[in-house]
């Protein structure tokens, strides 16, 4: 440990001796330069008598002793004496420690303080010490650091600005120096990259700036430098890529040609036709036919028809036809037939007739006939029949030949088929011409041979079919005609005798449904006029039979109750009460009242009192008193007083008492005094004084 410390103590002096000789050293140069130093070598520059470096960017001659900015162009490094020039294709600012590559675009020559912007139609050298022309091809702007290619469409010659635009009928890939001319058969427009082909139907020459479109009877398949003319039998409009066929009914008999000629009519032709042939007899065409039409039924012709000739009535003529033929008995035509048609049964025709006749009614004929047949009895016919028909339900016939059947008469019927007609039954009618008898309604009833119904009378009722009215029974009726049952009579009503209505029943009685009297209703009950039940008078009110009264004032009732009872003493009742009310304490009441009277002052009564009691002396009340109220210390009151008095002076009370304590010798009192006052010394008073002397 001791060691340590000695070791320490001696690094201490060494390090503080060590001091002390730098600094000697240091102020002994200070002497010395200023003593003997002159100027600074080039590079450097003197600061306080030292000499320091240039910063990058300036530079010192030899004995200049300060730092200069190097020029624009040029640059320095640290402790320069001079200042070197920039490369190409760099340039520098004054004071610049370093050179900056030309931008892109942009040269310059060696010690160049800026860039220059290659002009249009040049590009830079790689190491941007100048530019260069563009190639043919390309172009450049000003400024540019590469020559772009010319696009499709455009050229350019060595050293543009520009691309120049190829005109109409040439064409040019990308980065092209001159244009192409296009080939027979193609067009361009200006600015083309490619020739386009003419389309069929038209064709172009060589620089075509469009195609022509052929003209009428030429055409021309796609890329074409010329039209070809049309074969015989085809043709081409303008503009046509293919010939076509002339379609039949039209032909052409010359090369080249730009439309069909039409066949005349009574001629044809097929596709593809140089000349139209002549249609045969029984045919026909018209203008433009591609085949001779056959003549239809009905219809002739010769050869080289335009059209086919109507056989006239009368006559058919077959398909194809060169003449018209009569037709057979039993048959007719209308003009133009193909065919005689059968006449329709219910007429007749003799040969070639243009129409068949009708038969007359009451006669018929089949299909194809030449006479009509006469129709029997129970049957008729109208004109045109096919057959006879049998009269129908509601009519008759009884003559040979009839046009009409007969209607049944009122009252009778038929079925179909008849000679004469049945007579309707009683319970039933008809009409004239029904094919039954139809059944009265219910309501209604009918004796035999009726042409209707008759309506039951009033209090009458009848069923379907009926040919007599029944009389309503016991608490039904029927109040109009035509009833077909008779209804009950409602609760509240009974029966007429004559059945025809309801009579009311009476206030006090009542009845049920399909009632043919009235019952009385029993004791506490009541009913108005045409009740169907009897109703209980309610509490408060009694009943009369007919109606319930409500109970005079001072009586009441319960309910079902014929009279009403009084209210006992220390009770009331108002009008119509179902009960009666006690009286309160303060008042009372006698037999029957309808109201409670107040006490008069000077009484009391309890709750229920049927008498007011007088007040005991010391006690006094009001009016309407339930109870009596003490009197004060220094009054009085008698029996049955409203008020208190005052104690005459020489007396005295303590209170609740009938008279008033006469004072003792040696005391007095003032008039209302509640104590006797002692005299005061040397003074005294008789009994009953009213003071000392």
């Amino acid at each position: 440990m001791k060691d340590s410390l000695s070791i320490g103590k001696h690094l201490q002096f060494f390090f503080i001796l060590f001091f002390i000789i730098q600094k000697i050293t240091i102020i002994k140069s200070n002497i010395f330069l200023k003593r003997n130093l002159l100027s600074c070598d080039g590079g450097y520059y003197m600061y306080e008598n030292s000499c320091y470096p240039c910063q990058a960017g300036k530079y010192a001659p030899p004995g200049f002793n300060s730092c200069i900015n190097c020029q624009a162009g040029t640059y320095s490094s640290i402790g320069a004496s001079s200042c070197l020039p920039c490369r190409k294709g760099t340039f520098s600012n004054a004071g610049s420690r370093g050179c900056t590559q030309c931008a892109a675009g942009s040269c310059s020559s060696a010690g160049s303080a800026q860039c220059y912007k290659c002009p249009a139609g040049t590009f830079p050298l790689v190491d941007r010490s100048g530019c260069t022309e563009c190639p043919e091809g390309t172009y450049s702007l000003l400024g540019s650091s590469v020559c772009s290619k010319c696009p499709a469409g455009k050229y350019s010659r060595k050293g543009s600005a520009y691309c120049s635009i190829c005109p109409a009928g040439k064409y040019s890939l990308s980065g092209s120096a001159t244009c192409s001319v296009c080939l027979e058969g193609t067009y361009s427009t200006q600015g083309s990259y490619q020739c386009l082909n003419c389309p069929a139907g038209t064709f172009s020459l060589k620089g075509a700036t469009a195609c022509t479109q052929c003209p009428a009877g030429t055409y021309s398949p796609q890329r074409s430098g010329v039209c070809l003319k049309c074969n015989a039998g085809f043709y081409s409009d303008k503009g046509s890529s293919s010939c076509k066929v002339c379609p039949a009914g039209k032909y052409s008999s010359q090369d080249g040609t730009g439309a069909c000629l039409t066949c005349p009519a009574g001629t044809f032709s097929t596709q593809k036709a140089t000349s139209c042939s002549v249609c045969p007899a029984g045919t026909f065409s018209n203008a433009g036919s591609a085949s001779c039409s056959v003549c239809p039924a009905g219809k002739y012709s010769l050869a080289r028809s335009s059209f086919c000739s109507i056989c006239p009535a009368g006559t058919y003529s077959l398909q194809r036809s060169s003449f018209c033929t009569k037709c057979p008995n039993g048959t007719y035509s209308n003009q133009g037939s193909g065919a005689c048609i059968n006449c329709k049964a219910g007429t007749y025709a003799i040969g070639g007739w243009s129409s068949c006749k009708i038969c007359p009614a009451g006669t018929f004929s089949l299909e194809k006939s030449a006479t009509c047949t006469q129709c029997r009895t129970k049957e008729y016919s109208v004109a045109g029949s096919s057959k006879c028909y049998s009269c129908p339900s509601g009519q008759y016939n009884d003559v040979v030949g009839a046009s009409k059947c007969k209607y049944c008469p009122e009252g009778t019927y038929s079925s179909v088929g008849a000679e004469k007609c049945p007579i309707c039954p009683a319970g039933t009618y008809s009409k004239g011409g029904s094919s039954y008898c139809s059944s009265c309604p219910a309501g209604q009833y009918s004796l035999a041979y009726s042409s209707k119904c008759n309506l039951c009378p009033v209090g009458y009722f009848s069923a379907q079919r009926s040919s007599y009215c029944t009389k309503c029974p016991s608490g039904t009726y029927a109040n109009s005609q035509g009833q077909s049952s008779c209804r009950k009579c409602p609760a509240g009503t009974y029966s007429l005798p004559s059945g025809t209505g309801c009579g009311q029943c009476a206030a006090g009685y009542y009845s049920l449904e399909g009632s043919s009297t009235c019952t009385k209703c029993k004791e506490g009950y009541v009913s108005s006029i045409g009740s169907g039940s009897c109703t209980s008078c309610p509490a408060g009110q009694y009943s009369t039979g007919s109606s319930c009264v409500y109970c005079n004032a001072g009586r009441f009732s319960l309910a079902t109750s014929t009279t009403c009872l009084a209210c006992p003493a220390g009770t009331y009742s108002p009008r119509g009460s179902p009960r009666c009310y006690d009286c309160k304490p303060g008042q009372y009441s006698l037999n029957g009242a309808s109201t409670c009277s107040y006490c008069p002052a000077g009484t009391f009564s309890y709750a229920r009192s049927t008498v007011c009691n007088n007040c005991p002396p010391g006690k006094y009340s009001g009016i309407g008193a339930g109870k009596c109220e003490i009197c004060p210390a220094g009054k009085y009151s008698n029996l049955g007083s409203s008020t208190c008095y005052n104690c005459k002076a020489g007396y005295y009370s303590f209170g609740g008492v009938g008279c008033c304590t006469i004072c003792p010798a040696g005391t007095y009192s003032s008039q209302g005094a509640s104590v006797c006052i002692k005299c005061p010394k040397g003074r005294t008073s008789a009994a009953g004084s009213a003071s000392c002397h």
